[in-house]
């Protein structure tokens, strides 16, 4: 598996402070207040692509890890099983 959007938090260092209270909500490709976007360098994250597998992560310090994976079906996001 490889990641076609990646953002993290703005600021230097391996451990940056971005509080997941001030987070809300992430939509692919809008990247949110705070953080930066690290793949694609340049220009908008990839469109989804109906039927395809996607898996996500949130790596967080101090708080549980989130992942897990989707598809698009019908133009909607649907939680499926692991890959």
């Amino acid at each position: 598996m490889y990641a076609i959007w990646h953002v993290k938090p703005e600021g230097e260092g391996e451990y940056v402070k971005a509080l997941l209270d001030d987070l809300h909500a992430v939509t692919y490709g809008v990247v949110p207040k705070g953080y930066k976007q690290m793949k694609p360098k340049v220009g908008q994250a990839p469109p989804l692509i109906e039927g395809k597998r996607y898996g996500y992560w949130f790596v967080t310090v101090n708080a549980p890890w989130g992942a897990g994976y989707f598809e698009i079906r019908n133009g909607k996001v649907v939680a499926v099983e692991g890959p």
